[in-house]
């Protein structure tokens, strides 16, 4: 051989041994692409997820490109450390070693430790896999790359498609291999027809995603027109069609028709201004499954017994709001975006079940795309999903010769507080940016905080800023429902009730959450009714009145119905309208928090302070909380709305008063007694996963 032809093949075993950057940006976005659809899959499978292939198809493209933005800089470290390596590793064994390393980490993340015993070979086969294809001569690194990607595409809606045929463990693993192997087959024959083949990928996706059952996840739904002369009621004198809608954790003090001035709400403001609004709606509890029974039956707590004191489900012998208007002839609908209202039994009565809840939340894939500020259709609470669904209802099930109840909730206020991405921005203290709130508010827990958890003044205002994003944003997109509404069923027909079940702790006299207190901030809840034929635009309504009234309001409003007689509500129509000179709530210890919060507060200070139960009556001026460990309070809300100082040993007598007028009022209410033989509080695997999630249970 000649000298230069030597020096030629010396140069290109030497280039061979090392890894360029065009090998290290391909080989990353080929484990990326790998780590994100191993991790789809496996969380779809593991938590049996019913997500529509055309979303899977979405989201594991978004996936892919998260994952090579880690990819490329870990391969980039795999290879330095390489170069130490005698003899050198070839970059496909490198590419097998990551690939092999992520998935385990991402069974490591997701599955229990009997699943991880049993899967133990699962990520190293798929290294070995991808050692075998990636280990091919005479093609650009890169290509082999995108092709890593292109095959990987099909993935998530392979085993998605596939999953859903069977729940067996034996059944899922089949479907992964038959997956895999058709991801293998499409990868290997890309390198020989690489633009043929990706080209028809990309024009199958495409029919995936727009032939699919969901909608595009990366732009809010469109609200199809239809044909107002065949879908509203043309009668005038047909009942009028009832929605209420209530905005789950929201306080009163952040909407503009009630004093805030940073334009959180133009969408209910507007309700607000074409409706009345009533200054004083007194919650009968601080949290979401007592107060909803309240507003559905019109009893208070101690007589449904819909409380951590008896219970946590609503006992299916008391009657609810939907089982009245059922009964007179209307369509009754719900549609939630709380797993615990359906599973609490709270929605007995409603003959279709609307559910924005059960689609991709939950899972582990989610709540990491909440945390780094994915769009919308991921990172909410399911508020971008409710007019789409209730769209869907209207066109298959809406009898439009029958008046309907429909009940909403959203949970966008709810903790974990991820609004989308450009809602956070919005919306930012002056002390962070948008990394810094996020990561803020993905430590955050309630709980923790009220123990005493450390944080910093800037950590307590990031959470209090992406509170005020997810006001903002559910306002906004309460808007599209509205339009439906008015479209398809005419706002003027309607009764329109805004509410909220409970508000929430930001810090005020250390408190954070909405539990073990029955502060303003949690039972002082915005109420509006529009109604133009009954309830007088731009009308504000004096006085105290409670979630109970719910129920005798909608039947006087309707002029008929079941008796009110044995309910303690009464009518909130404004010209007949009696404010309330006290009203009452409780709320019983969540030991669900308790174990939890006993990791901050120590062995030397134990969770006493937060096991006794609370009841409270209130007037116009003072709050008097009752509490069972004797440590009672009392406010007075006129100069102190944040009751931050407990004047009850200056104020004996007025503390004393409200004590016995308690005592009445709480007499007055009959107490629990059960309606029914069996447990109503059953959840699924799945179900028991999402109230994790959102904090109602321990993990």
């Amino acid at each position: 051989m000649s000298e230069p032809a030597q020096a030629q093949s010396h140069s290109t075993r030497l280039l061979s041994q090392s890894i360029n950057f065009v090998d290290v940006l391909g080989a990353g976005i080929g484990v990326g692409g790998v780590f994100g659809a191993f991790f789809l899959c496996v969380d779809v499978l593991v938590h049996g997820n019913a997500m529509p292939s055309s979303e899977a198809s979405q989201l594991i493209l978004f996936f892919a490109g998260l994952g090579a933005m880690i990819g490329i800089p870990a391969m980039a470290i795999l290879a330095l450390l390489a170069r130490f390596i005698k003899p050198r590793p070839k970059l496909s064994a490198l590419v097998a070693v990551a690939c092999g390393l992520a998935a385990q980490l991402v069974f490591i993340k997701i599955m229990t430790g009997r699943q991880l015993i049993a899967t133990i070979p699962v990520p190293w086969l798929l290294a070995w896999t991808m050692y075998r294809f990636d280990d091919q001569r005479g093609v650009n690194v890169l290509k082999r790359g995108l092709a890593i990607i292109a095959g990987a595409a099909w993935l998530v809606p392979l085993i998605v498609a596939g999953g859903l045929t069977g729940k067996g463990a034996m059944v899922r693993m089949v479907v992964i291999a038959v997956a895999l192997a058709i991801v293998y087959l499409a990868q290997r024959l890309s390198l020989v027809r690489f633009y043929t083949v990706l080209g028809a990928q990309v024009v199958v996706l495409m029919v995936i995603q727009f032939l699919g059952t969901a909608s595009p996840a990366w732009t809010s739904y469109a609200i199809a027109g239809g044909d107002e002369s065949s879908q509203q009621v043309e009668q005038d004198s047909a009942p009028p069609n009832i929605v209420i809608v209530v905005l789950d954790t929201t306080r009163r003090d952040h909407f503009g028709c009630y004093g805030d001035d940073r334009g959180l709400t133009p969408i209910v403001d507007k309700i607000a201004d074409e409706g009345v609004v009533y200054e004083d709606m007194i919650s009968p509890s601080p949290w979401t499954v007592p107060s909803h029974a309240s507003l559905f039956t019109g009893l208070y707590p101690k007589t449904h017994g819909c409380s951590f004191e008896h219970h946590r489900w609503l006992d299916s012998g008391f009657l609810t709001l939907a089982e009245m208007l059922s009964a007179t002839g209307y369509q009754t609908v719900s549609l939630v975006a709380n797993v615990y209202l359906k599973n609490s039994n709270q929605l007995q009565g409603f003959t279709d079940h609307l559910e924005t809840w059960d689609r991709v939340r939950g899972t582990a894939f989610h709540e990491m795309l909440m945390k780094i500020g994915a769009p919308a259709k991921w990172a909410d609470h399911g508020v971008i999903e409710t007019a789409q669904v209730l769209q869907e209802w209207f066109d298959e099930k809406y009898d439009a010769k029958k008046p309907f109840f429909l009940f909403i909730n959203l949970m966008e206020a709810h903790w974990p507080l991820y609004a989308p991405m450009t809602w956070r921005q919005k919306h930012l203290p002056s002390c962070a940016g948008y990394m810094s709130a996020t990561r803020a508010s993905g430590r955050y827990y309630g709980p923790h905080w009220l123990a005493g958890a450390s944080h910093s003044k800037c950590e307590a205002d990031c959470i209090r800023a992406m509170y005020a994003a997810s006001v903002a944003y559910q306002d906004h997109k309460l808007q599209s429902v509205l339009d439906l509404l008015d479209e398809r069923a005419g706002l003027e027909d309607t009764i329109l009730i805004v509410t909220s079940d409970h508000g929430e702790n930001l810090g005020e006299a250390g408190r954070w959450d909405h539990v073990f207190a029955v502060n303003d901030h949690l039972i002082h809840v915005p109420f509006i009714i529009r109604y133009p034929k009954l309830f007088p635009a731009g009308t504000r309504v004096s006085g105290q009145c409670q979630m109970v009234d719910i129920v005798p309001t909608i039947f006087n409003t309707l002029g008929h119905g079941p008796t009110m007689s044995e309910l303690p509500g009464r009518s909130l129509v404004p010209s007949q309208f009696e404010p309330r000179e006290h009203t009452i709530a409780q709320v019983h210890p969540y030991y669900g928090h308790l174990e939890r919060m006993a990791g901050v507060v120590g062995l030397r200070r134990d969770t006493g302070e937060f096991t006794s139960s609370l009841r409270c009556v209130r007037t116009d001026q003072y709050k008097f909380v009752w509490s069972s460990g004797g440590k009672h309070q009392l406010y007075d809300l006129s100069y102190d709305p944040d009751e931050t100082t407990n004047i009850l040993d200056k104020e004996p007598q007025i503390g004393e008063k409200l004590r016995q007028v308690l005592e009445q009022q709480w007499s007055l209410q009959p107490d629990y007694v059960s309606r029914e033989s069996e447990n109503s509080d059953s959840f699924s695997a799945e179900e028991l996963h999402k109230l994790q999630s959102l904090g109602y249970l321990g993990n």
